[in-house]
């Protein structure tokens, strides 16, 4: 029973609408990306990183982090999600900076808090429920609500009046998975991708992350059907990557079936040991990283882009300080990429384990007062250039 409660949301979390294309540019050449699967991979950090760095958030009354629901990066500010608050802290410190609870009916409130953008003077939180983005200065003091055409679940910007949606469900006025919309305008510029309604009604994904910079354009990925989409600098949509786990893609079919509900899916999904889709996802010009469930287990693959390679793992292990293997967990699938930069979350309790043999760095964060109890920890990987 708590394996199906588990794998129950999971799905209900994290799946997307089965998307039929649209606008697409089908003259570009489609890189596969072709995943093998094994039950124990393990990624060495001196692999892929030629530095790493751990940074503890601060652990107060005023900073706990509760279940990450989503996690940014903006310069020198770590962005995270969760409690319905967003908490803003230090990238180099870990310093806890601010946090913003508003979640109300006011005029100065949100609904609900699904995604946020850190601009230099602002700060910009979406919410969903409220069709509506609030601006908040950096000391968290309301500026103003600007309305949305549409129910948005995540959101980026490519210039400061530029937004782009991704919409998750079937709903009346906006049928589309991708909207850009500008909001000086209050204008919807361009729609991609309608969305299937027969599966809307028990299939989708709430990501944790999915746009990302890419090549002065960006990528994201859709599901169920494993395709990682471009929209470039003309915002032309194109195929730039297929997913192919082998035997482990899901047969068409499938969806073909009659499900009354999301429990009905899942009971029959729980079948087959399928990869229904990432739930996480991050690139730069040099790598795209995938995460996603197999056997009920978390995996990472990271695609290198020049060399075509793929490194997949489900333990990671810190080499470069002599640290212990560990399983990756949910909290390890928040993750982003800079230009030379990986970031990503491990819990306090993963840290004492795999320090447990590096007395030096364990007894630098005992002297900090951590505990299994602190707040998670962020890692800060510096990638090394393989090409």
């Amino acid at each position: 029973m708590k394996s199906h409660r588990f794998l129950f949301i999971f799905l209900y979390g994290f799946f997307l609408l089965f998307l039929s294309c649209s606008r697409i540019n089908e003259n570009v050449k489609v890189e596969t990306i072709k995943i093998s699967l094994e039950d124990d991979s393990c990624l060495l950090f001196s692999s892929l990183f030629s530095k790493v760095d751990y940074i503890p958030f601060e652990t107060n009354d005023s900073s706990l982090i509760g279940t990450v629901e989503r996690f940014r990066v903006f310069d020198d500010k770590v962005a995270i999600i969760c409690n319905k608050s967003l908490l803003l802290f230090d990238t180099k410190t870990g310093k806890h900076l601010l946090t913003i609870s508003k979640q109300g009916n006011g005029p100065d409130n949100y609904v609900s808090i699904y995604d946020t953008y850190i601009e230099q003077d602002h700060i910009e939180i979406l919410d969903s429920n409220g069709k509506k983005i609030l601006f908040y200065d950096l000391k968290g003091n309301f500026i103003k609500a600007v309305s949305i055409p549409l129910n948005a679940f995540t959101f980026t910007k490519t210039t400061p009046d530029d937004y782009w949606f991704k919409n998750n469900m079937y709903s009346d006025g906006v049928e589309e998975s991708i909207i850009h919309y500008n909001i000086e305008d209050n204008l919807i510029k361009e729609r991609y991708l309608p969305v299937n309604k027969k599966l809307a009604s028990y299939f989708y994904i709430l990501e944790n992350n999915n746009f990302d910079y890419y090549r002065n354009g960006l990528l994201f990925f859709s599901s169920p059907i494993g395709e990682i989409y471009y929209i470039n600098n003309k915002n032309n949509l194109e195929t730039a990557f297929a997913i192919d786990f082998g035997s482990h893609n899901v047969p068409k079919e499938f969806y073909n079936g009659s499900f009354n509900d999301i429990f009905e899916f899942v009971t029959e999904a729980e079948k087959y040991d399928y990869v229904f889709s990432p739930h996480s996802f991050a690139s730069n010009n040099q790598y795209i990283l995938l995460s996603y469930l197999y056997k009920k287990r978390s995996y990472w693959s990271f695609y290198h882009i020049e060399e075509k390679k793929v490194t997949t793992c489900n333990s990671l292990q810190d080499d470069i300080h002599s640290l212990n293997k560990y399983i990756i967990r949910g909290i390890n699938t928040h993750y982003i990429f800079t230009s030379n930069y990986m970031f990503f979350l491990i819990s306090a309790e993963q840290f004492i384990n795999m320090s447990s043999k590096n007395k030096l760095l364990l007894s630098e964060f005992e002297k900090k007062s951590i505990t299994e109890l602190s707040n998670p920890i962020l890692v800060k990987c510096e990638l090394k250039i393989l090409y």
